[in-house]
């Protein structure tokens, strides 16, 4: 016994079709990858099982107005994008929010092993009965969260800019600020040190009330653990594995890793060190 019935919701569709239970594994293991829509699933498959041609994995399947819950061989899988959920009722495997599958190479799984680790929201249950029952609850929360805010524009954008200008526009330290081995540039290293700290920590109605530092902290652990397991990977098989589409749900509204932060703190002090040498200048 070794087939699943496998189904897959998006916000559009609904597809159903029997398929190897390595594959609904693979596919849960895909959700590392935060997809969306059965598209973005598809996509991020790749990571775990190399196409053979262009053709879906699910090229197969059959689109139906409902989940189909009859029993099938090893049994029946149910991932829900909409609401983030996995059901399992399966004797093939019970694939957890954390752990690995062996990677497929187009003609045969290898004993090349992959972790994978999927977002916090995501919620396992044992039963399709325990799916219904939760997916209404789950969905309506999911629709109740506003559209996702582009934080990028805002840490990147106009909003530091003028921070950042304004901030160091009210800067007076004067050669007396001097003292001993206190220089002028110690103490200007003082202020700019504040308004960095103001910049990150300062609750923003843009973001929702958070301040820049929660924000870019949400996943860093997250994004941290899919980097390391991507250049784990790439060591592994000795090509690098698919990246994200610029278009896709996480490539747009992906999370702040360790590399982001540092890159970030350096950006932000050279821009003040800018903005403070062109209000001495003027």
């Amino acid at each position: 016994m070794s087939e699943v019935k496998l189904n897959l919701i998006d916000s559009r569709q609904v597809l159903r079709g029997t398929i190897h239970g390595s594959v609904a594994d693979a596919c849960v293991a895909a959700l590392s990858a935060e997809p969306e829509s059965i598209a973005e699933l598809s996509a991020a498959l790749i990571r775990y099982i190399k196409p053979r041609d262009d053709s879906s994995p699910f090229q197969s399947f059959r689109s139906a107005a409902e989940i189909d819950a009859e029993h099938w061989d090893a049994g029946i899988v149910i991932i829900d994008l909409t609401s983030r959920i996995v059901a399992l009722e399966s004797s093939y495997s019970q694939p957890q929010p954390e752990g690995e599958v062996h990677y497929h190479d187009g003609t045969e799984s290898t004993d090349i092993t992959v972790l994978y680790r999927l977002p916090d929201d995501w919620l396992f249950v044992n039963s399709v009965e325990a799916y219904r029952w939760s997916r209404e609850r789950r969905s309506k929360e999911r629709l109740a969260v506003k559209t996702p805010i582009d934080v990028r524009k805002i840490l990147y954008g106009a909003p530091l800019l003028d921070f950042i200008v304004n901030e160091c526009g009210k800067i007076e330290v004067s050669e007396a600020a001097a003292n001993g081995d206190y220089t002028v540039e110690d103490a200007l290293l003082g202020e700019l040190s504040g308004i960095h700290a103001r910049w990150l920590t300062t609750p923003r109605e843009d973001l929702g009330g958070s301040s820049p530092r929660d924000v870019m902290l949400a996943k860093q652990d997250f994004i941290d653990f899919d980097l390391h397991t991507r250049s784990l990977q790439w060591s592994q098989q000795g090509e690098g594995p698919p990246c994200l589409s610029p278009e896709s749900f996480a490539y747009c509204q992906a999370g702040f890793g360790t590399h982001e932060w540092v890159i970030y703190y350096d950006l932000v002090r050279h821009l003040l060190w800018s903005a403070l040498e062109n209000v001495r200048q003027t």
